[in-house]
């Protein structure tokens, strides 16, 4: 093909880059901005074939195949593209490029008509960050596919085919019914297309299928694609495998299930031990006092040792049982409480005057020290009481000769309570499990003291209840000092723990 001198004087004047070929792919002519871009002379360029010269990454066609694409191409001028451009050197170059046809005199296809140029930086910057999405999408980690806005699949990234077993012929072209699994409703879908298709995005955990025939549970996120004039062109799903999450999240719940009916059933068991063994109690103490009093009327007083034996062993049966079943019930969470206004001075004072007769057998002297003209607080009676009762029946039991002082202080905040004695004192070594249930520091069959072990344990869990503390300060053989701090001294502070 020849060129006309003032053809060519135009062609070289064009400030774009520009090479034309012939129908078989050979270079004729490049302008001097073609061989600045490419770094081939025109001398080196003419007669080499296109893909020599052109190096464009990511066409893979060869110059026959597309210049025969080009020639059955409608309308002339195909739109502009964009890529990457190797030139002589190996410098890459991010360009725009145009192929077009060349046209006879007679309008029949001659040749090929190349110009090509640098992106501005705008577009430059656009194109880089389109890259990094595009990189992004392809080696994610989850399911990536599109569509056109028919819902033909026109993407899919490695993940899907990885995760969903097809290869990519099975998918480009089809649509997402082929991982449908059957079990979402009509419904469901309907809605689903109502929402992406007015514009909205969505969220949803849907049962999909595999080619295998596996069944999966994914959450996926759906968006519309918006073309240049903001119109719907595509949709974008975003999927992620949830299937070990939901069978652990059933599996969680089968057990919270399971757990509520084992502590439904705890509660039954406790509730009916409760009355089948305090029944049965009560009854033998009844009866064993309406027995002493009767043998003592008809002058019978000498077994009144036995009796007095069996009333406290079976106060000491009791206690034990009540103790055992508060703590269970404790630890199951079905212990419930109420608050009312309670004088620690009057709760202290009657539960003293049960240890008097003790405190004269032993030689123990009592000290009651109150340092705050009201000391009030807001608690459950029945916890408070016990809790008090415990920490004064063990500065009893564990002291043999000096005093037992009860002192109580306190402030705006707090009220305080110290039950100090003189007794054996508590190890260092066993500080730690002082407030464990069934723990004792004296143990086996030759222990000097009685007990279970749980009264401690209980007293710190009644106090709990009650949002007050326990501490203790101990030295072995100088004795003992438990405070008890409360901290509801008002009526704002009332507290209630009773089954909902």
């Amino acid at each position: 093909m020849n060129f006309s001198n003032g053809t060519v004087s135009v062609l070289k004047g064009i400030s774009d880059a520009l090479i034309i070929t012939d129908t078989e792919g050979c270079i004729l002519f490049v302008n001097p901005a073609a061989e600045e871009m490419t770094g081939f002379s025109q001398k080196e360029s003419l007669g080499k074939d296109l893909k020599v010269v052109f190096l464009l990454s990511g066409n893979d066609l060869t110059s026959k195949e597309l210049i025969l694409n080009l020639s059955i191409a409608n309308p002339a001028l195909v739109k502009a593209e964009y890529g990457i451009l190797t030139d002589r050197s190996g410098n890459v170059k991010q360009i725009e490029f145009n192929f077009g046809k060349l046209l006879d005199e007679s309008n029949n296809f001659s040749g090929v008509i190349i110009t090509f140029r640098d992106i501005p930086e705008k577009i430059r910057r656009r194109l880089e960050e389109k890259s990094k999405l595009e990189f992004a999408i392809q080696h994610s980690g989850e399911v990536i596919f599109m569509t056109d806005i028919k819902g033909i699949i026109n993407y899919a990234n490695p993940m899907f085919m990885e995760f969903y077993g097809f290869s990519r012929q099975e998918v480009i072209g089809a649509t997402p019914a082929i991982i449908k699994s059957g079990f979402m409703s009509c419904e469901f879908y309907s809605q689903f297309w109502h929402e992406i298709l007015s514009g909205k995005s969505n969220n949803y955990e849907i049962v999909n299928r595999t080619k295998s025939e596996n069944f999966v549970t994914i959450q996926q996120s759906a968006s519309p694609i918006f073309d240049i004039d903001n119109k719907i062109s595509g949709f974008i799903s975003i999927q992620r495998d949830i299937t070990e999450k939901k069978q652990n999240e059933d599996l969680l719940r089968r057990a919270l299930d399971k757990a509520e009916e084992s502590d439904k059933l705890k509660t039954a068991f406790l509730n009916q031990m409760s009355h089948e063994i305090r029944t049965p109690l009560n009854s033998i103490l009844g009866f064993m006092s309406l027995m002493e009093e009767e043998l003592i009327n008809k002058g019978i007083t000498d077994l009144a040792l036995y009796f007095d034996s069996v009333n406290r062993s079976s106060l000491r049966l009791q206690r034990t049982i009540e103790d055992i079943l508060a703590m269970s019930s404790i630890q199951i969470g079905n212990y419930y409480t109420s608050a009312t206004k309670l004088n620690l001075r009057s709760i202290i004072e009657l539960l003293l005057n049960d240890y008097r007769s003790l405190a004269q057998e032993k030689n123990i002297e009592i000290v009651f020290s109150l340092k705050i003209d009201l000391p009030v607080i807001y608690g459950d009676s029945y916890t408070v009481i016990q809790s008090f009762q415990h920490l004064i029946d063990n500065a009893f039991k564990f002291t043999s000769k000096g005093k037992v002082t009860i002192t109580v202080y306190g402030n705006d905040d707090s009220i305080s309570v110290d039950v100090e004695d003189t007794g054996i004192g508590i190890s260092k070594e066993y500080m730690d499990n002082l407030f464990k249930p069934f723990s004792q520091e004296d143990i086996g069959y030759n222990r000097r003291y009685d007990g279970n072990g749980l009264g401690l344990a209980i007293t710190k869990e009644y106090l709990r209840l009650n949002h007050a503390n326990i501490s203790v300060k101990s030295e072995k053989g100088i004795g003992t000092i438990f405070t008890v701090t409360f901290y509801h001294l008002l009526e704002d502070d009332k507290f209630d723990n009773q089954p909902e």
